[in-house]
């Protein structure tokens, strides 16, 4: 994985320390370690995805709320590649963007889902305290083999 970094008012060390947390992140996604990844994140901490399907809810509140869809999430995947990685420090401390590219093969259709993602982090100290992922829902419906008719 290849990281680049912009500050915006952060000092080079908060930056450094935490586009590494944001390395940690997609890395234990690639080795579906789930049980580090849930380590990551505070208890009440919040996931939002506001692109997902009708099935999937845009916003969860709490670690123990979201980290057992994760996991049964990753059960679905075989091979999870996550590069090109640019990470964006804001002004506000602790805020980060991030765009990747990821390519995912999932189990029940082998098929891959490849899309370039956006992300904003929110830290608290170490752990995720709130997270923003867009993803391309289209893109990942048809690797799935999900029909979206009731999203149109």
């Amino acid at each position: 994985m290849q990281i680049e970094t912009l500050t915006a008012g952060q000092s080079p060390e908060a930056v450094r320390h935490h586009t590494a947390l944001i390395k940690r992140y997609f890395g234990v996604q690639e080795t579906h370690d789930i049980d580090t990844w849930a380590e990551m994140w505070t208890e009440d901490a919040v996931f939002r995805a506001p692109y997902g399907p009708s099935s999937f809810p845009d916003k969860f509140e709490g670690r123990d709320v979201f980290v057992p869809m994760f996991r049964e999430l990753f059960e679905g995947y075989g091979t999870v590649k996550i590069g090109g990685i640019d990470v964006y420090a804001a002004p506000d401390p602790g805020v980060f963007a991030a765009v990747w590219d990821v390519s995912i093969e999932i189990k029940a259709t082998g098929l891959r889902y490849e899309s370039r993602n956006f992300g904003i982090f929110r830290f608290r100290g170490d752990q995720i305290e709130d997270f923003v992922e867009y993803f391309n829902p289209l893109k990942f419906a048809k690797a799935a083999g999900l029909d979206l008719t009731a999203d149109l």
